[in-house]
């Protein structure tokens, strides 16, 4: 990858995050839509910062998605030291837990059928069945299987990222004069 293209996949990135924190004001305020905004604007920095280290270093060592995860829980460590937190709330409604994960599947399954499943689907269903789930054992069974759909996410999101790469790396570099102004 040459510095003009890394140079001009980062603007194209900086852009779509503003156009993104443009657009924020036309969706509805609620948890979805913030966290949503939340992750697309984490994933945009992560990907810059990748994009950084390509256009700074001669041998690149991107991490993996498992470097990541772990630097993250070193972080969530430092913040919360020695957290030991009940697994629910002492009231819990299992009865609500329980219609909102089968609602989860029966949705998921509907997508999968109609060939319109996205990763946001898989990863709901995981977590409203850990959601549901009071046995311990099953807890971190389901809680596993959360963690495994998010990590399988993260390295689709990366291979779309690699294919960009790959097309940017294709195409003609498109090259600004040092003095800023077009040819």
């Amino acid at each position: 990858m040459t510095p003009e293209s890394i140079l001009e996949f980062e603007a194209a990135c900086q852009k779509t995050l503003a156009e993104m924190k443009e657009s924020r004001s036309t969706f509805p305020d609620n948890s979805w839509t913030d966290g949503f905004f939340q992750g697309a604007n984490s994933y945009h920095s992560h990907l810059l910062g990748v994009l950084a280290t390509l256009r700074d270093s001669k041998e690149v060592k991107v991490p993996s998605v498992f470097d990541e995860i772990e630097a993250e829980l070193l972080r969530a460590e430092a913040k919360f030291p020695d957290q030991h937190l009940p697994n629910f709330p002492e009231r819990m409604d299992w009865d609500h837990a329980t219609a909102e994960r089968d609602q989860a599947q029966e949705l998921t399954d509907r997508c999968h059928a109609k060939g319109v499943v996205t990763w946001w689907h898989v990863l709901r269903e995981e977590v409203y069945e850990a959601f549901a789930e009071s046995d311990p054992a099953k807890l971190r069974a389901e809680l596993i299987q959360v963690g495994a759909m998010a990590v399988r996410w993260i390295e689709d999101l990366d291979r779309a990222i690699a294919v960009v790469v790959s097309e940017i790396e294709k195409a003609p570099a498109v090259l600004v004069p040092e003095n800023g102004a077009s040819e």
